[in-house]
């Protein structure tokens, strides 16, 4: 995703490609979809990445879209 747009474009973005692969019934583990998102925000936000990820234990998709 480009550095451009907006955390909020990014988001949608990924939102919608999760919503597209689930359509053609590719699933995609729960715990694996903060971790996708996360690795699809752009590099200026890697400070951000860092401190969510090792701040915890468990992290949710709610909880990194929310923080975004």
């Amino acid at each position: 995703m480009s550095c451009e747009k907006s955390i909020s474009k990014q988001v949608n973005e990924f939102n919608k490609m999760i919503m597209d692969l689930e359509n053609i019934n590719v699933h995609i583990n729960n715990e694996d979809k903060p971790l996708l998102l996360l690795c699809l925000v752009s590099k200026t936000r890697d400070h951000f990445k860092e401190t969510l990820l090792y701040a915890r234990d468990v992290v949710s998709l709610k909880e990194v879209q929310l923080t975004l």
